[in-house]
């Protein structure tokens, strides 16, 4: 199998490869290497490449699979790491010059998760937003990062950079982080699938939080939906040193999901509004297929979704909290959008704060409601496709993360399947939204929608000669 070849293998399909000795994991490391030496410098895809650390990974766990130890079901498989979680001896800057020469002696605990079911995660600590403060990827500090459907585009944020080198083919899974929607924002800019699984699902020890851990989820991205529900058996568990961590397993996965009799729910109200025509299209063509699948359409009307805007605005004094001592210090450190955005939330009154917690509630209740009255609840993952790239002080559109932000504020599994293209030629996702711990339910009926739409995953750039 040449290079080109490995590079467009699903995380399976690679690890079956690895499995069986079709291939090794030395070749298909190298492989990603290549990809990332052509790539990464025009398409600012690393903030910290070490890809010496990465060929020796991989030449241990060939090593160690010659000798019977593999060590799981990830053994050999080249995984990026966004740079705001923790791979020990790597440096993790978040993405910032606050940080820039921060070097963890721990991993996070994903990272240990990867690493025991035998991943190479040293490959290098990937591009995102600022402090993952962001929906563009567009970083002051480290370059803007890239869009491989068209270069003049952003992938999305925070965690571009890792959606960026799996489109191009480096790596078959990327680790990212998502306060807002910042796995599945840039999921659906790129074509992939991304997930933000039930808030403590999977640990958030060993990571720089953008703002609030209340909001923020580790997640990976993947190219289809089944690699999304590997990684997620992989990451899933307790984690004691998180206090965001639950102790309740994710519901076992269905045998089978049948689209005959499934109930979509599809919100009447907010998530459908103001809409890019050709967003709009898409997701209700792909809405259309599951009904001829047998899926039937449950219109829904969902309560307080009006005071959102107010208690996404209010919540941005966390993250003046976090990072009051460091703007403090050294506030020509920060890119403007980011500094901006932190020293206007020390102005939000401990009383609009309190309003918008008891407001929170409220959308949490008539979210979780929602999702309960149907198997699924789907919306556009997001209301635009990928805007050009601009300066780091334009920031991003206010309304890119307004599908996607709403499930990190109450915790509910969420999924971007890729479901087409505009007539540009740059993707558009899907966002189907399950009850708490019904991930794997969730995913079922998502790769039930994979595999009716047929999305060809890979960009214009790897189809060329």
């Amino acid at each position: 199998m040449n290079a080109d070849s490995l590079r467009r293998l699903s995380l399976i399909a690679v690890r079956d490869a690895l499995a069986s000795g079709e291939v090794s994991s030395e070749e298909v490391t190298r492989a990603a290497i290549e990809q990332a030496d052509e790539h990464k410098d025009a398409y600012n895809l690393f903030v910290t490449y070490t890809p010496e650390r990465a060929l020796a990974d991989a030449k241990a766990a060939d090593a160690a699979r010659a000798t019977g130890r593999p060590l799981g079901p990830l053994h050999g498989v080249p995984i990026t790491i966004k740079d705001n979680i923790d791979v020990a001896g790597v440096r993790t800057t978040c993405g910032s010059r606050v940080f820039a020469e921060r070097m963890p002696a721990a991993d996070a605990t994903v990272v240990a998760k990867l690493k025991a079911a035998g991943a190479i995660v040293t490959l290098g600590q990937t591009n995102l937003h600022e402090m993952a403060m962001g929906g563009t990827s567009t970083n002051p500090h480290y370059g803007a990062v890239h869009n491989p459907w068209n270069f003049d585009h952003v992938p999305g944020g925070s965690t571009g950079g890792g959606a960026a080198c799996l489109a191009l083919g480096i790596g078959y899974a990327a680790m990212g982080t998502d306060f807002g929607g910042s796995v599945r924002m840039p999921a659906s800019f790129c074509g992939l699938v991304g997930l933000k699984q039930t808030h403590g699902v999977v640990s958030l020890q060993g990571i720089v939080a953008s703002s609030n851990w209340n909001f923020d989820h580790i997640g990976p991205l993947t190219r289809d939906v089944a690699g999304v529900k590997l990684m997620l058996e992989v990451l899933a568990g307790y984690d004691p040193a998180d206090p965001e961590s639950s102790p309740r397993p994710i519901d076992a996965a269905p045998a089978t999901v049948s689209l005959r009799g499934l109930r979509i729910g599809v919100p009447a109200n907010y998530f459908w509004e103001d809409l890019d025509p050709q967003v709009e299209a898409l997701c209700k063509a792909a809405i259309d297929h599951l009904v001829a699948g047998g899926a039937t359409v449950v219109k829904q009307d969902i309560r307080h979704l009006d005071l959102f805007a107010a208690i996404r605005a209010a919540s941005g004094v966390d993250g003046w909290v976090l990072h009051e001592p460091y703007l403090t210090a050294h506030p020509d450190w920060y890119g403007e959008d980011i500094r901006y955005r932190l020293l206007a939330s020390q102005f939000v009154l401990a009383a609009d704060y309190a309003k918008a917690q008891r407001a929170r509630r409220l959308v949490m209740q008539a979210l979780t409601d929602a999702a309960a009255a149907v198997d699924v609840l789907v919306m556009p993952t997001l209301p635009e496709p990928a805007p050009l790239i601009k300066p780091p002080e334009a920031g991003g559109s206010i309304t890119m993360g307004r599908n996607t932000h709403p499930f990190n504020l109450n915790g509910l599994p969420a999924v971007s399947v890729p479901i087409g293209l505009t007539a540009e030629g740059l993707p558009v996702g899907l966002q189907l939204v399950g009850s708490p711990f019904q991930d794997y339910r969730m995913l079922s009926i998502a790769a039930a929608l994979e595999s009716l739409v047929g999305f060809d995953p890979t960009p214009p750039i790897l189809r060329q000669p």
